[in-house]
Protein backbone atom coordinates (compact mmCIF):
# COMPACT_ATOMS: atom_id res chain seq x y z
CA UNK A 1 0.00 0.00 0.00
CA UNK A 2 1.22 3.34 -0.98
CA UNK A 3 0.69 6.21 0.69
CA UNK A 4 0.99 9.27 -1.60
CA UNK A 5 1.50 12.43 0.89
CA UNK A 6 4.39 13.94 -0.26
CA UNK A 7 5.36 17.24 1.75
CA UNK A 8 7.40 19.72 0.32
CA UNK A 9 11.19 20.43 2.09
CA UNK A 10 13.72 22.57 1.40
CA UNK A 11 17.34 21.19 2.41
CA UNK A 12 17.93 22.43 5.61
CA UNK A 13 18.46 21.83 9.54
CA UNK A 14 14.22 21.56 9.26
CA UNK A 15 13.50 17.92 10.28
CA UNK A 16 10.54 16.11 9.02
CA UNK A 17 8.84 14.59 11.77
CA UNK A 18 8.22 10.99 10.14
CA UNK A 19 6.71 7.75 10.92
CA UNK A 20 9.61 5.04 11.58
CA UNK A 21 6.99 2.20 11.59
CA UNK A 22 6.59 3.13 7.64
CA UNK A 23 8.93 2.75 4.60
CA UNK A 24 9.97 6.55 3.86
CA UNK A 25 10.78 7.44 0.52
CA UNK A 26 12.72 10.41 -0.08
CA UNK A 27 12.36 11.99 -3.65
CA UNK A 28 13.53 14.79 -5.38
CA UNK A 29 14.61 16.51 -8.80
CA UNK A 30 18.29 17.45 -9.59
CA UNK A 31 18.09 21.42 -10.39
CA UNK A 32 19.52 22.19 -13.63
CA UNK A 33 21.99 24.65 -12.78
CA UNK A 34 23.82 22.32 -10.65
CA UNK A 35 24.57 19.85 -13.33
CA UNK A 36 26.63 22.36 -14.30
CA UNK A 37 28.38 23.69 -11.41
CA UNK A 38 27.78 21.76 -7.78
CA UNK A 39 30.96 22.64 -6.23
CA UNK A 40 28.96 24.96 -3.88
CA UNK A 41 26.62 22.41 -2.98
CA UNK A 42 29.16 19.80 -1.99
CA UNK A 43 30.98 21.83 0.28
CA UNK A 44 27.85 23.19 2.30
CA UNK A 45 26.07 19.50 2.50
CA UNK A 46 28.31 16.71 2.72
CA UNK A 47 31.00 15.66 4.71
CA UNK A 48 34.56 15.77 4.44
CA UNK A 49 34.85 12.14 3.66
CA UNK A 50 32.42 12.41 1.15
CA UNK A 51 33.83 15.10 -0.77
CA UNK A 52 36.55 12.83 -1.14
CA UNK A 53 34.70 10.30 -2.22
CA UNK A 54 33.11 11.96 -5.07
CA UNK A 55 36.49 13.84 -6.03
CA UNK A 56 37.88 10.24 -7.42
CA UNK A 57 34.04 9.60 -9.24
CA UNK A 58 35.69 11.19 -13.33
CA UNK A 59 32.42 11.03 -14.69
CA UNK A 60 30.81 14.34 -14.30
CA UNK A 61 27.29 13.07 -14.43
CA UNK A 62 28.03 10.39 -12.06
CA UNK A 63 29.90 12.67 -9.68
CA UNK A 64 26.55 14.86 -9.43
CA UNK A 65 24.25 12.22 -9.06
CA UNK A 66 26.24 10.51 -6.22
CA UNK A 67 26.63 13.86 -4.58
CA UNK A 68 22.42 14.66 -4.23
CA UNK A 69 21.88 10.56 -3.28
CA UNK A 70 24.65 10.69 -0.52
CA UNK A 71 22.56 14.15 0.25
CA UNK A 72 19.08 12.98 0.31
CA UNK A 73 20.61 9.48 1.92
CA UNK A 74 22.16 11.97 4.88
CA UNK A 75 18.92 14.35 5.36
CA UNK A 76 16.58 11.05 6.01
CA UNK A 77 18.81 9.57 8.51
CA UNK A 78 19.16 12.85 10.87
CA UNK A 79 15.15 11.67 11.43
CA UNK A 80 16.33 8.41 12.78
CA UNK A 81 19.33 9.83 14.95
CA UNK A 82 22.02 9.68 12.79
CA UNK A 83 24.14 12.82 11.52
CA UNK A 84 27.11 11.86 9.30
CA UNK A 85 28.11 8.89 7.22
CA UNK A 86 30.87 7.85 8.90
CA UNK A 87 29.98 4.74 9.20
CA UNK A 88 28.74 4.30 5.76
CA UNK A 89 30.49 0.80 4.41
CA UNK A 90 30.10 -1.43 0.84
CA UNK A 91 29.37 -5.25 0.93
CA UNK A 92 31.44 -7.29 -1.38
CA UNK A 93 28.42 -7.27 -3.93
CA UNK A 94 28.06 -3.42 -3.84
CA UNK A 95 25.76 -3.19 -1.25
CA UNK A 96 25.93 0.21 0.79
CA UNK A 97 25.09 0.15 4.56
CA UNK A 98 25.42 1.03 7.65
CA UNK A 99 28.39 -0.37 10.13
CA UNK A 100 26.84 0.62 13.50
CA UNK A 101 23.18 0.90 12.33
CA UNK A 102 22.81 -2.68 10.98
CA UNK A 103 18.63 -2.80 11.66
CA UNK A 104 18.36 0.28 9.81
CA UNK A 105 18.27 -0.35 6.07
CA UNK A 106 18.57 2.15 2.87
CA UNK A 107 18.61 2.22 -0.70
CA UNK A 108 19.33 4.77 -3.04
CA UNK A 109 18.61 5.00 -7.52
CA UNK A 110 18.82 8.04 -9.88
CA UNK A 111 17.68 8.58 -13.35
CA UNK A 112 17.93 11.46 -15.54
CA UNK A 113 17.52 14.05 -12.94
CA UNK A 114 14.91 12.65 -10.68
CA UNK A 115 16.67 11.04 -7.16
CA UNK A 116 15.65 8.13 -4.65
CA UNK A 117 16.15 7.16 -1.27
CA UNK A 118 14.10 4.61 0.84
CA UNK A 119 14.93 4.38 4.41
CA UNK A 120 13.32 1.72 6.70
CA UNK A 121 14.04 0.12 10.17
CA UNK A 122 12.08 -2.89 9.59
CA UNK A 123 13.95 -4.88 6.64
CA UNK A 124 16.19 -5.04 3.40
CA UNK A 125 15.15 -2.64 1.40
CA UNK A 126 15.71 -2.15 -2.72
CA UNK A 127 14.05 1.26 -4.48
CA UNK A 128 14.65 1.81 -8.36
CA UNK A 129 14.07 4.44 -10.63
CA UNK A 130 13.95 4.95 -14.26
CA UNK A 131 13.25 7.57 -17.04
CA UNK A 132 10.40 6.09 -19.22
CA UNK A 133 12.28 6.58 -23.35
CA UNK A 134 11.60 4.88 -26.37
CA UNK A 135 13.53 1.53 -26.43
CA UNK A 136 14.05 -1.55 -28.78
CA UNK A 137 12.34 -4.70 -26.65
CA UNK A 138 13.78 -7.61 -28.04
CA UNK A 139 17.12 -6.41 -27.20
CA UNK A 140 15.53 -7.43 -23.38
CA UNK A 141 13.81 -10.58 -24.06
CA UNK A 142 16.62 -12.69 -22.04
CA UNK A 143 15.90 -10.37 -19.36
CA UNK A 144 12.35 -11.83 -18.20
CA UNK A 145 10.52 -15.37 -18.12
CA UNK A 146 8.32 -16.31 -20.71
CA UNK A 147 5.40 -15.25 -19.32
CA UNK A 148 6.45 -11.53 -18.38
CA UNK A 149 7.56 -11.04 -21.61
CA UNK A 150 4.55 -12.24 -23.06
CA UNK A 151 3.22 -9.79 -20.40
CA UNK A 152 4.84 -7.10 -22.30
CA UNK A 153 4.52 -7.76 -25.52
CA UNK A 154 0.57 -7.53 -25.60
CA UNK A 155 -0.34 -5.24 -23.32
CA UNK A 156 -1.41 -1.53 -24.80
CA UNK A 157 1.39 0.19 -23.33
CA UNK A 158 4.45 -2.05 -24.01
CA UNK A 159 7.16 0.39 -23.10
CA UNK A 160 5.85 1.52 -19.91
CA UNK A 161 4.89 -1.93 -18.74
CA UNK A 162 8.31 -3.09 -19.52
CA UNK A 163 9.63 -0.09 -17.45
CA UNK A 164 7.15 -1.24 -14.57
CA UNK A 165 8.56 -4.61 -14.86
CA UNK A 166 12.27 -3.39 -15.08
CA UNK A 167 12.25 -1.15 -12.44
CA UNK A 168 10.78 -4.37 -9.67
CA UNK A 169 13.62 -6.31 -11.18
CA UNK A 170 16.33 -3.76 -10.18
CA UNK A 171 14.33 -3.28 -6.87
CA UNK A 172 14.25 -6.52 -6.13
CA UNK A 173 18.28 -7.26 -6.93
CA UNK A 174 19.19 -4.28 -4.89
CA UNK A 175 16.86 -5.50 -1.51
CA UNK A 176 18.56 -8.89 -1.91
CA UNK A 177 21.93 -7.75 -2.06
CA UNK A 178 23.40 -9.59 -4.31
CA UNK A 179 22.74 -7.72 -7.73
CA UNK A 180 23.29 -9.03 -11.31
CA UNK A 181 24.82 -12.14 -9.95
CA UNK A 182 21.42 -13.04 -9.77
CA UNK A 183 20.13 -13.54 -13.49
CA UNK A 184 16.92 -11.44 -14.16
CA UNK A 185 14.94 -13.82 -15.70
CA UNK A 186 15.16 -16.44 -12.94
CA UNK A 187 12.48 -15.24 -11.25
CA UNK A 188 9.09 -13.24 -12.21
CA UNK A 189 7.93 -10.29 -11.08
CA UNK A 190 4.56 -10.57 -12.23
CA UNK A 191 2.88 -10.73 -9.01
CA UNK A 192 3.20 -8.55 -5.77
CA UNK A 193 4.72 -11.36 -3.60
CA UNK A 194 8.04 -12.80 -4.96
CA UNK A 195 10.31 -15.41 -4.26
CA UNK A 196 14.29 -15.54 -5.36
CA UNK A 197 15.46 -18.98 -3.90
CA UNK A 198 13.16 -19.43 -1.08
CA UNK A 199 13.61 -15.71 -0.17
CA UNK A 200 10.07 -14.60 0.34
CA UNK A 201 9.84 -10.52 -0.85
CA UNK A 202 6.95 -8.04 -1.80
CA UNK A 203 7.37 -5.30 -4.62
CA UNK A 204 5.57 -2.90 -5.93
CA UNK A 205 5.40 0.18 -8.40
CA UNK A 206 4.54 3.60 -7.18
CA UNK A 207 3.88 6.60 -9.01
CA UNK A 208 5.86 10.02 -8.68
CA UNK A 209 5.77 11.14 -11.62
CA UNK A 210 4.41 9.88 -14.75
CA UNK A 211 7.70 10.40 -16.71
CA UNK A 212 9.46 8.11 -14.77
CA UNK A 213 8.42 4.12 -13.62
CA UNK A 214 9.35 3.68 -9.93
CA UNK A 215 9.31 0.29 -7.58
CA UNK A 216 10.42 -0.88 -4.11
CA UNK A 217 11.10 -4.26 -2.96
CA UNK A 218 10.80 -5.10 1.07
CA UNK A 219 10.96 -8.52 2.96
CA UNK A 220 7.84 -7.03 4.81
CA UNK A 221 4.21 -5.82 3.46
CA UNK A 222 4.56 -2.09 4.70
CA UNK A 223 2.93 1.08 3.73
CA UNK A 224 5.23 3.60 1.58
CA UNK A 225 5.04 7.09 2.55
CA UNK A 226 6.88 9.79 -0.42
CA UNK A 227 8.22 12.80 0.91
CA UNK A 228 9.44 15.39 -1.46
CA UNK A 229 12.51 16.82 -1.09
CA UNK A 230 13.11 20.51 -2.78
CA UNK A 231 17.06 21.24 -2.85
CA UNK A 232 17.67 24.90 -2.26
CA UNK A 233 19.81 26.66 -5.13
Amino acid sequence: MIENNPTSLIYSNNYLEIKKSLINIYYGYIPKAYKLEYSKFLKSSLPQTEQERLASIKNECKKVKSAFGRALLLHGLKNYGITNLDDLKVTFNGKPYLKNSKNLHFNISQSDNMILCAISENAPIGVDVEKIKPKTLDHFKSYFTVHEWQNITFNDNSIKRFYDLWTRKEAMIKADGRGLSIELSSFSCLGNNVQIEGQNWYVNNFMIDKKYACAIAHKNDIPVQLIKFEFAL
